[in-house]
């Protein structure tokens, strides 16, 4: 199921960096920082809880998945 998950989060990433493609810059810096891809994807996308889950529920809403 991990590896599942894993897929679906580079899915959801990829169609947040294809909405808003200056995101990829702060990512990765947050990523320098120490924050984890999905971590740094909801801080600024300003979902909050577990950023595993809500990077799932984000897709969902947004039908991406």
């Amino acid at each position: 199921m991990t590896e599942q998950h894993a897929w679906l989060h580079m899915c959801m990433e990829y169609h947040i960096l294809q909405e808003d493609p200056s995101l990829k810059t702060i990512i990765r810096q947050q990523k320098k920082e120490g924050f984890s891809t999905e971590a740094a994807f909801c801080t600024q996308l300003g979902i909050k809880g577990d950023p595993y889950e809500g990077l799932l529920a984000y897709g969902r809403m947004r039908r991406w998945m």
